[in-house]
């Protein structure tokens, strides 16, 4: 990736963090990972090693520009607050550092006047739930986390920002008001010279499913990024994912752009951005299907495919593929983990890059069982309705094939650049007169 940037004349950015990793099947996954960082000493003492390994690494390459981590990574972590066991509460304080923390920032009385309990001592107080007025505590010491991990990081990776969240959170005090917690106290980033942030057209706007007019949403672009900047400690920020339009399942109710709109929004920010900004990152620059397949393209040869003595496992040119003989079976295991997008409608495929045989193909999905004709080369294409599929299977009952590409998926995010097939989308143009218009 830096050698490829370098010759393009580009620079490099680097996110670093480990969340969206398929990592040895585990089951627990990237939120045990990142729980164990708070409280392990040994998962710490990683981390800061690895954070090392990264800068010597990538600071030898011309391209190399800056680096900065996310506090999406740790959010997770804030999990713990809908449990409801208390005493898992209380036991999770304690290992993430939440009752040193009271300890450090309160007495017992001024804790308990201050969020409506009555705990006799420190050691006894659970991680709050979400809708307890300590929340707020929580909140505060989630930052606290987040400037020192992000401080003693620097000593490591020199001059790493973070992604600070923007995103205003809700609390509730001993009276029962509602108001917002704001993240501010990690706009500055610490020691680095810069700051990063998301911006998306939700914030600000009630999220009651509604769609707005670009000049809505330009009004709202304008006023967001001008409070942040007036808490930024004055230093750059950077955009680095400008989600102007989002099509996430989790977030149909949010406030969006109207489609016929989404290129004057693009054609009219350039003002905002440049008064507010130094520059922006797109997320889905490309369309992706959100495949829960590991290993999907043999790249790293049969590591987890479960395979039997008709399969092989071969180099193809620059690629790998598998060539599966008559009677040849090849399965996976797919973790609960994996299934960020859960759904009840998946779209299995494959691509056929040589077909020896023509013959008959048993595709299995969980409990789900198909039979696929395969007559020639090119992509088989499955539309399934199944429950969260468990495994995935591929069999064959007297054809001779070699295949490539596998993915199970039941969600395509969208970015309206390109499509998957990188052919351009509806909003392709809006980008590029926005990018003139910077220059």
């Amino acid at each position: 990736v830096m050698k490829t940037a370098a010759k393009m004349d580009l620079g490099v950015f680097l996110r670093i963090g480990y969340a969206c990793d398929y990592y040895s099947n585990e089951e627990s996954g990237s939120a045990e990972r990142f729980w164990r960082f708070m409280g392990d000493s040994t998962v710490q003492e990683a981390w800061y090693a690895y954070l090392d390994k990264m800068y010597q690494t990538v600071s030898t390459y011309e391209s190399f520009k800056e680096g900065f981590l996310t506090w999406e990574d740790f959010w997770g972590n804030l999990n713990v607050c809908g449990e409801t066991d208390e005493n898992i509460r209380i036991q999770k304080a304690e290992f993430m550092g939440y009752h040193k923390w009271i300890k450090d920032n309160y007495k017992i009385e001024q804790y308990n006047e201050k969020y409506g309990t009555n705990y006799a001592v420190i050691d006894v107080i659970p991680a709050p739930q979400r809708t307890e007025p300590a929340m707020a505590a929580m909140f505060e010491f989630y930052d606290d986390f987040l400037n020192s991990v992000l401080e003693k990081s620097q000593d490591k990776f020199p001059n790493l920002s973070m992604e600070v969240r923007t995103d205003f959170d809700v609390i509730y005090t001993k009276e029962g008001d509602m108001e917002y917690y704001k993240h501010t106290d990690t706009f500055s980033c610490m020691n680095s010279s810069f700051i990063t942030i998301i911006y998306g057209i939700p914030m600000g706007f009630e999220n009651v499913g509604e769609r707005v007019s670009y000049k809505e949403a330009l009004e709202k672009t304008e006023y967001t990024l001008q409070q942040f900047k007036l808490n930024s400690a004055n230093k750059p920020v950077y955009i680095d994912q400008f989600i102007f339009a989002d099509n996430t399942p989790e977030f149909k109710n949010n406030a969006q752009i109207k489609e016929d709109e989404l290129n004057d929004y693009l054609e009219n920010v350039t003002d905002v951005l440049l008064k507010y900004s130094k520059g922006y990152g797109i997320w889905t620059y490309r369309n992706y299907c959100a495949n829960v397949v590991y290993n999907s393209q043999f790249a790293l040869k049969d590591k987890e495919w479960n395979g039997n003595e008709n399969v092989i496992f071969e180099k193809d040119i620059n690629s790998m593929v598998c060539k599966i003989g008559i009677g040849g079976r090849i399965e996976q295991i797919i973790p609960q983990e994996r299934l960020y997008f859960n759904d009840n409608e998946y779209v299995f495929e494959f691509e056929v890059k040589n077909l020896e045989t023509p013959g008959t193909m048993l595709v299995t999905i969980g409990e789900l069982i198909k039979t696929v004709e395969v007559k020639e080369k090119g992509k088989v294409v499955l539309n399934l309705s199944s429950n969260p599929p468990t495994n995935i299977s591929l069999e064959s009952k007297d054809c001779s094939l070699t295949i490539d590409n596998i993915k199970l998926y039941a969600q395509v995010q969208q970015g309206y650049l390109y499509d998957e097939n990188n052919n351009e989308l509806q909003c392709i143009e809006g980008i590029r007169a926005l990018n003139i218009r910077l220059q």
